[in-house]
């Protein structure tokens, strides 16, 4: 089933509907080494704060949720919902670093469940 997205901007902000729902925040135009892009972890963003704790996963992964915990807290600010569009994969996401920069990628299957084609 297609899901219609409406993207608005307010000045260097951009928001997004799905299917005329509640609107929620994107990310914000910024620069980076001269290239410009969309980043969304910054101070006073609007992003909902959902932080990666090791404690929240310890019962279902035991001594794996503190392993991957220092790499979550440097990439994206231990976020998952940090959003990365000025780099060279041209698109990551989350603190894992989900790409979209080849065909059938980490976030191509993260995001479909599944290879495409």
């Amino acid at each position: 089933m297609a899901i219609l997205f409406k993207i608005s901007r307010l000045d260097r902000d951009f928001s997004c509907t799905a299917d005329g729902g509640a609107r929620f925040f994107v990310g914000r135009r910024v620069t980076y080494e001269g290239r410009i892009g969309l980043y969304n972890v910054f101070a006073g963003s609007k992003l909902e704060k959902l932080r990666y704790k090791a404690a929240d996963f310890e019962t279902d992964y035991g001594f794996w949720a503190s392993v991957i915990e220092p790499t979550a807290t440097v990439e994206g600010g231990g976020l998952f919902l940090t959003l990365n569009t000025y780099d060279s994969a041209r698109f990551t996401f989350g603190f894992g670093q989900f790409a979209a920069h080849v065909a059938n990628g980490d976030f191509v299957k993260y995001l479909v469940g599944r290879e495409i084609g």
